[in-house]
């Protein structure tokens, strides 16, 4: 298995890691935890470079957000609440991610990344009720910054 794996990260690298992160953040049922704890422990073993394997999950977490941001702040919206729920936001979801953000605004957006299902629900919501992009943008990277430094440290720690 490590050596398939190996094999995986040998061939494909730094691009796997972005483009599964960035599905998974866009809403496609991918362990973006996982990734980026197994990522930790491929950089502890020195198969990754800490750093780029830090830049490269960071970026993807922030285009992902910005995607979901930009897609429910269309002007055609309507069609996210319908179909939504088929991606797993559901109408709860939406409801307390509207009253973090009323509340908190950006930090919602940052702390929201440790919130299983909560992540995607915010950066759709942010989008709906248009937050500020600037807003949203600042909390979307501070929360990835932690986030993905958060989950490659554990990595890191199991080897």
């Amino acid at each position: 298995m490590e050596e398939a794996a190996y094999m995986l990260i040998r061939e494909y690298g730094y691009p796997l890691l972005f483009m599964v992160i960035l599905a998974g953040i866009i809403g496609f049922p991918l362990p973006d935890e996982g990734l980026l704890i197994y990522a930790g422990v491929l950089a502890a073993k020195g198969w990754l470079d800490p750093l780029s394997s830090f830049g490269c999950g960071v970026f993807a977490v922030l285009l992902g957000s910005l995607i979901n941001y930009r897609v429910a702040s269309l002007p055609r919206r309507r069609w996210l609440i319908r179909w939504g729920r088929k991606w797993g936001l559901s109408k709860k979801r939406i409801r307390t991610s509207l009253k973090l953000i009323n509340r908190y605004g950006g930090w919602a957006v940052a702390v929201s990344y440790f919130v299983p299902g909560v992540r995607m629900g915010t950066a759709y919501t942010a989008g709906l009720v248009r937050l500020r992009l600037q807003t949203f943008a600042v909390g979307s990277f501070a929360g990835a910054l932690v986030w993905v430094g958060f989950y490659l440290w554990i990595g890191w720690m199991l080897v």
